[in-house]
């Protein structure tokens, strides 16, 4: 017989270690974890062919602004650089910024699958969503923003999962 059944005190407390394991389960002193939901957000469209996501695009702004990188004053127009649907939203910044008011003003357009993202401190022609024609005004420059120390921050985003921006020059614009 091995030496390991000639010690009863140890087999009694592996005996009484199984009991107290098998009676905390059962009258459950460790409830089981609760199963994570995994979500997985898909891209807001399937990616569309390069060709679609191609120039030249209408200036979002004065030429200027486009053709030499000048800076937008205070009333300047803003068009839409494509067709598409606009939608817009205004935040405030912290105190640090003045509580400034910026509004955000997206312009998608699903069968380019493009987007356009303005962020500016001035008038919008609409803040509902709506669809707009490439060249139409959708609103003026304001003031200098403090965050982004300017009237006007622009950029087109490819419509991939990672939202990847294009690079934009002079030759992107009409």
């Amino acid at each position: 017989m091995p030496s390991f059944f000639k010690r009863p005190v140890l087999i009694a407390a592996l005996i009484a270690l199984g009991v107290g394991i098998f009676l905390s389960y059962r009258i459950n002193l460790f409830p089981p974890l609760p199963q994570r939901e995994v979500v997985i957000t898909p891209p807001p469209t399937e990616p569309k062919p390069i060709v679609l996501q191609q120039g030249p695009f209408k200036c979002p702004s004065t030429e200027s602004f486009c053709q030499k990188g000048a800076a937008v004053k205070k009333g300047d127009p803003l068009y839409a650089v494509f067709d598409g649907q606009m939608s817009t939203v205004t935040s405030t910044l912290p105190a640090e910024y003045n509580n400034e008011k910026i509004t955000t003003i997206y312009l998608d357009n699903e069968e380019r699958g493009l987007r356009a993202v303005y962020y500016v401190q001035g008038e919008i022609a609409d803040t509902n969503p709506k669809a707009v024609e490439e060249g139409e005004k959708i609103g003026s420059a304001g003031e200098k923003m403090t965050y982004y120390q300017a009237s006007l921050v622009f950029s087109i985003i490819k419509n991939y999962p990672e939202g990847e921006k294009l690079a934009l020059t002079q030759k992107d614009f009409k």
